[in-house]
């Protein structure tokens, strides 16, 4: 027997968060979260475990992850190949490569995106000073959170 759509997404985001379910970490949080229901999200991280846990989270909010991309050639297939809703970029990639093409491509597409880094700041030109940064390490919840408000233009 055949697993429809919803019951196969279902399936990934109980596996992705052990069968927990979702909590976000402020009451109006949830209202932000059902945004990212079937929303595409393009995760840019160097390092696998977090990208992992990124993901999961986002499974888990109802989103549609891609990546992790670990650089900025992949992170522009993967802008390829899918209509990108939403971003979560690590600022120093593989190589020591930095994350800003690839941000200045999702500012110019007006797909909002948010940093997460262990980098600092001062590394940040400032066409990008206004956008979120989470220190690493963080909390993915409060990440995927923070994206869901932008991408409801809050």
């Amino acid at each position: 027997m055949l697993m429809s759509n919803e019951g196969w997404r279902q399936g990934l985001r109980n596996i992705a968060t052990c069968g927990l379910p979702w909590r976000s970490s402020s009451a109006t949080g949830v209202q932000f979260l059902a945004l990212l229901n079937d929303r595409t999200v393009l995760i840019v991280e160097n390092d696998p475990a977090i990208g992992l846990d990124l993901r999961a989270t986002l499974f888990s909010a109802g989103a549609l992850p891609v990546g992790p991309a670990n650089s900025v050639e992949a992170a522009f297939a993967l802008i390829a190949d899918h209509a990108i809703d939403g971003a979560i970029l690590d600022i120093r990639l593989n190589k020591d490569e930095l994350v800003f093409p690839v941000a200045d491509t999702l500012q110019a597409l007006r797909v909002p995106y948010v940093f997460a880094s262990g980098r600092s700041t001062a590394l940040m030109p400032l066409r990008h000073g206004d956008r979120p940064f989470f220190d690493k390490p963080f909390r993915a919840e409060e990440i995927v959170e923070a994206l869901a408000k932008l991408i409801a233009g809050q």
